[in-house]
Order: C-alpha cells, then sequence, then structure tokens
C-alpha cells in the first residue's frame, strides 16, 4: 500500500469502505488465497468492492474475503483501542458508522476486541470499556446535525 500511495498510508485508507478493498487487493498480491470466479464476476459487473468483499466473507465463505475481512476487524480494534487511549474514554466506546453495523457479525468474532485490548499496560483497563456498535447508519450525520444546530442557537 505504501508504494500505491506514496509512502504514507493512513487509517482512512484502511477503514473505509474502500479501505476494505485495499486490504482485499494487498492479500490477493500476497498470494493469501486465489480470487474466487464469482467474486470477480461480480466486481467485473461494477458492484461495490466492499460490499462485495463483506457479502462474500460473511455469506459465500469465502477465503479471500474472509482473511480481508478479519483483518480489517483487527485494524479496526487496534485503532479504535488507541482512541479510547487517546480520549481516556471512561465510559465506553460507541462505534457508529456503516460499515461496522453492516459487519456486525465479523466485529462480534473476537478479532476486534483482542486489538482493541492488546495495548501492553493498559490492557486491564481497556478491557474495563464497554464497546457497543450502533445500528443506525446515520448516528454520525444525526450527531453532527445536533452539534450544527445547537452551536447556531
Amino acid at each position: 500500500m505504501r508504494s500505491k500511495f506514496g509512502g504514507h498510508v493512513s487509517y482512512e485508507r484502511i477503514l473505509s469502505g474502500h479501505g476494505l478493498y485495499n486490504i482485499y487487493q494487498f492479500l490477493r498480491e500476497e498470494g493469501v488465497a486465489p480470487e474466487s470466479t464469482a467474486f470477480h464476476d461480480e466486481l467485473l459487473a461494477g458492484k461495490n468492492p466492499g460490499k462485495l468483499i463483506s457479502h462474500f466473507a460473511l455469506t459465500e465463505n469465502d477465503l479471500l474475503c474472509r482473511e480481508a475481512l478479519r483483518m480489517f476487524c483487527r485494524i479496526y480494534g487496534a485503532e479504535a483501542g488507541n482512541l479510547a487511549l487517546k480520549t481516556l474514554a471512561q465510559g465506553g466506546v460507541l462505534i457508529g458508522g456503516g460499515i461496522a453495523a453492516k459487519n456486525l457479525p465479523a466485529i462480534a468474532n473476537g478479532d476486534f476486541m483482542v486489538s482493541f485490548r492488546d495495548k501492553g499496560r493498559f490492557s486491564d483497563w481497556l478491557g474495563t470499556l464497554s464497546v457497543k456498535v450502533s445500528l443506525n447508519e446515520d448516528a454520525g450525520l444525526l450527531g453532527a446535525a445536533h452539534t450544527a444546530a445547537r452551536l447556531m442557537s
């Protein structure tokens, strides 16, 4: 990814719908598993790569898609844990946005939380925090609109 994006790879390049496809491409190029014909055909038909990876990982048992989604969840959990530490999120963590809600089985399987808590001497503290996923995909927009309305009044 560094060669593809010019050296620096931000979390946004990884933890987004397109980021999931970046991970998939990396794993495919590394030879983790071959790309399935069914996936390739759907991709050629112009389907959204991130949605395809999630679908094939969760319902088609596609090995390459499963590994991409698994890596995505581990990185997502690690970054969520970093943010919890940076903000001293004593009340817990609420994850918003569509990706977590649409991939709840993958988020809930344990990889996310293992990476979330894997912070050395802070692991025990992070283990006390509740982590929840908002199922409302518009939660972030609603929160921003609420804040904007409050600031304008």
